[in-house]
């Protein structure tokens, strides 16, 4: 299938509408998947791209091919290590890396809503 026939087939569902993400296209369903399915939960793991890929080469290795038990639930993107915001900056001054430290989170979507 190419982009161009992905593209015809998503913008022929209803309701959906295209638009962009890092420079590239982007398709939402405005709701479909819990209006018109059974599922009553519904999770859609953040981690698009090569990290997505990698979790879902992951489940299907150890669930399609070792044949483990499907027990796992995803409920949070937070995973991996968490270093203090002190050591953060250290390591970036220490490399000459420029940064801009915001405490504020509400102020940290504002600032890179506007930069988009």
């Amino acid at each position: 299938m190419t982009a161009k026939d992905f593209r015809r087939i998503a913008l022929g569902l209803q309701g959906t509408i295209e638009g962009e993400h890092m420079a590239h296209p982007d398709f939402r369903a405005n709701g479909r998947i819990l209006r018109e399915t059974p599922f009553e939960k519904l999770y859609i793991q953040p981690a698009a791209g090569d990290a997505g890929g990698a979790l879902g080469a992951a489940l299907y290795a150890y669930n399609v091919l070792l044949g483990g038990k499907r027990n796992f639930v995803m409920q949070s993107a937070a995973w991996g290590e968490g270093h203090a915001a002190d050591v953060v900056q250290k390591v970036l001054k220490e490399n000459d890396i420029a940064y801009q430290y915001m405490n504020d989170e509400v102020a940290l979507c504002g600032t890179v809503a506007a930069q988009q």
